[in-house]
């Protein structure tokens, strides 16, 4: 099978098994001789950046743009989301099609965050809210507590970013 450029839903049912209430694929066929595959075992492996990559075909695919071929029948055109963040949870009701601006608006917080609020930083003896949406900072003021200024910035995530809103 070398030399394949695209796979296909078909290729993909024929050597993993997909779960979708899992999120795991398990080998049901080696997809070459030369693999030291057994079958039932779970494909993949974890990557530095968290996400669960598995050999197919002699090609790294990412699970969940597998799992997104598995269950439509075809590999996503855009990026898909992991609603709830977490990049090796590869149910099928936490993929969702996003572009690159719906993936950012549902990012949690920078592990380098000193408040522990998204959007809210100090500002003298103040707290300042920010929101940024489609390359825009929506400024939203100065508050008394860092938790006023987070119910701000809540409320105006909610209002920018939908269905991607992640407060953190």
């Amino acid at each position: 099978m070398e030399g394949i450029t695209m796979i296909t839903q078909e290729f993909l049912k024929s050597h993993l098994s997909y779960d979708p209430i899992s999120g795991f694929f398990t080998w049901i066929k080696p997809y070459s001789t030369a693999c030291r595959i057994k079958i039932g075992d779970v494909a993949g492996s974890f990557t530095s950046c968290g996400y669960v990559n598995i050999v197919f075909a002699n090609k790294q695919y990412k699970a969940h743009r597998l799992a997104w071929l598995y269950m439509t029948g075809s590999m996503p055109e855009i990026e898909i989301d992991h609603i709830n963040g977490k990049r090796d949870d590869n149910r099928w009701c936490n993929l969702r099609h996003a572009d690159l601006g719906e993936q950012a608006r549902n990012k949690s917080l920078y592990k380098n965050n000193r408040t522990g609020f998204k959007g809210v930083e100090p500002w003298g003896r103040k707290w300042k809210a920010i929101v940024h949406h489609d390359k825009k900072s929506y400024y939203l003021g100065l508050f008394d507590t860092a938790h006023e200024a987070d119910m701000a910035a809540r409320r105006k995530r909610e209002e920018l970013h939908g269905e991607f809103t992640n407060h953190g």
